[in-house]
């Protein structure tokens, strides 16, 4: 049986591998959304520098030794992540409503993540952070990628991962984006708190009733506690919330945490504690971790003062109590930090070294893997200590784990769903493992039945149906060829239809099981093997993400497009 096609002459106009440059290969070897196959295999990500902070490559998996509780572990895979010249291949010119995911640049192996948190910072720091972003993001090299999510009181993704930087900055500039400055009803500045003092000791002055005094005192105090347990519970909700986002996406991610305050007292203990048994610090931490997020806790403070020298202090034990509080942050920040495998930065006025440092480790580190001699799954923490032979070098790693049964399970493993589905959520990178063309074209035929969500709102007179005709690379799907010749693959194409604020509107999925005779085959090669499907898309401006999938060899590519219809008069 040969597969269902419909002709694609224009995508047939350029070749898909013609334009596939060598640098463009090597990104698409370094990304692998593969589901994996069920082993227990614990992740490591290892930074490794001189005293000059400068990251030492080309280490041999030899010269690295990793324990696990103080026992030697053998290292089943080893991969040295490098980060290679930027290369930007220009492509030929593409036919009208025809898109490729072929990458013209070498992304980074890792992914970076911008999260400015307004929840636990003040308005005056927000604004200078916001400044100091434009001026970095003008200046970035290509290649880079970048997803800015803010936190107010919930998460709010506000560009998903690019290397558009340009298109990043803009978004940072436009005043709708959530990124300006904004008071944080949760976050008390020093000079609420040191007015809120100066109440009691007018009270006192004025000889109000010792009693009155303490009560007011108390009030203030209760005041204080809630508001800090509920950025916690916000913060910790949110930094859950990412996890589960990040989780579907392979390779590390760079959380860049901008923020005063973080409300994460992470102290994990070599003690067994069962799973179930984590405080809500513990679990954040630990999927943090367990999903290769290394945290870079970022103090939006800049280069601090002794607090007898601050204007905006004017009680003398506030004083005190604001030195603690600073002390008692930055060491919340480096716990964070070191147990996910990040770094902390604080009191520095070098906005621009720290994010050069942390976007260096998307593209220089190494990856080790290890099979636990120990495989009990109770929950207990497992420390874990890397060390390299023979190096006077400082590591950045995570510092160990909790043994649960969800830290070994392969992705996609249990679950219902198409495993392509988790690769197209809203902002997700593109992925190039399998290359391919869409064209996107309007059909006069009249709208026919669509799966529709039923949050969604859109009528039938408000919606054009468009057909998506894909062209796939050949050489990137793998393929099962029987004794006639003929050639025997499952392929899977999906397209999500999503508004601009990221809500999905509109789903079409199939699976196509193809057997392509050897003549057909030499065609292919040259065109792309061809998928017909169609949508309907909602006048106005969306966004439109598509993904192929091998289901032999597990390999995914994905590419989002942005689409915008006017009303037909």
């Amino acid at each position: 049986m040969r597969v269902l096609t419909v002709p694609l002459i224009l995508l047939a106009t350029v070749g898909l591998r013609s334009s596939r440059s060598q640098t463009a290969s090597q990104a698409s070897n370094a990304e692998t959304p593969t589901i994996r196959a069920s082993v227990r295999l614990v992740l490591v990500d290892v930074v490794v520098r001189n005293h000059k902070g400068e990251p030492i490559g080309s280490l041999p998996a030899s010269d690295f030794k990793i324990l696990e509780d103080g026992v030697p572990q053998a290292i089943n895979s080893f991969e040295e992540h490098k980060a290679g010249t930027i290369e930007q291949t220009k492509l030929p010119p593409l036919p009208p409503n025809v898109f490729t995911n072929l990458p013209t640049v070498k992304a980074a192996d890792g992914l970076d993540i911008l999260l400015v948190d307004c929840l636990n910072s003040e308005a005056r720091d927000q604004a200078s952070l916001r400044l100091n972003m434009l001026k970095y993001l003008n200046a970035l090299s290509p290649g880079t990628r970048i997803a800015l999510f803010t936190l107010g009181s919930r998460l709010r993704m506000v560009y998903g991962f690019t290397t558009d930087l340009s298109g990043l900055a803009l978004a940072i500039g436009d005043e709708k984006s959530g990124v300006v400055p904004k008071f944080s009803p949760f976050f008390m500045t020093a000079f609420q708190k040191d007015t809120e003092k100066s109440i009691a000791a007018l009270m006192a002055t004025n000889q109000t009733s010792p009693e009155a005094i303490d009560a007011l005192k108390q009030f203030q105090a209760d005041e204080m506690s809630r508001l800090g347990q509920s950025r916690a519970t916000i913060t910790l909700q949110a930094l859950q919330q990412l996890c589960r986002y990040l989780s579907q996406v392979p390779g590390r991610k760079n959380l860049i945490w901008f923020a005063d305050s973080f409300p994460i007292n992470y102290l994990p203990g070599p003690n067994p504690r069962a799973a179930r048994n984590l405080n809500d610090d513990q679990a954040t931490a630990a999927l943090l971790s367990d999903n290769q997020v290394a945290v870079y806790p970022v103090s939006t403070q800049g280069l601090l003062v002794d607090s007898q020298y601050d204007s905006g202090t004017f009680q003398p034990d506030s004083m005190q109590e604001q030195n603690r509080e600073r002390s008692m942050n930055q060491i919340a920040m480096q716990n964070l930090a070191n147990e996910t495998g990040g770094e902390a930065f604080f009191n520095t006025n070098g906005f621009s070294e720290a994010l050069n440092k942390v976007i260096r480790d998307s593209s220089e580190y190494y990856t080790l893997a290890y099979r636990p001699s120990n495989e009990s799954t109770h929950g207990e923490y497992r420390m874990i200590k890397v060390a390299v032979k023979d190096c006077h070098c400082n590591l950045e790693y995570r510092r160990g784990y909790y043994a649960r049964q969800s830290v070994f399970s392969p992705m996609g493993e249990g679950k219902s769903q198409e495993p392509l589905v988790p690769l197209m959520a809203f902002g997700m990178p593109d992925f190039d493992q399998i290359l391919y063309k869409i064209s996107v074209v309007p059909k006069d035929d009249p709208p026919a039945v669509a799966h529709q969500p039923e949050n969604s709102k859109d009528t039938e007179s408000s919606l054009r149906r468009y057909a998506v005709d894909f062209a796939i690379a050949t050489d990137d799907l793998r393929f099962q060829t029987t004794a006639d010749g003929v050639r025997h693959g499952s392929i899977g194409v999906a397209i999500i239809v999503y508004s601009r604020q990221g809500q999905p509107l509109r789903v079409a999925s199939r699976r196509a099981e193809v057997s392509i005779r050897p003549d057909d085959f030499k065609n292919f090669q040259k065109t792309g093997l061809r998928i017909h499907s169609e949508i309907e898309i909602p006048l106005g401006e969306s966004h439109l993400r598509t993904g192929v999938y091998d289901y032999d060899a597990g390999t995914t590519g994905t590419l989002g497009v942005p689409v915008s219809i006017s009303a037909q008069k």
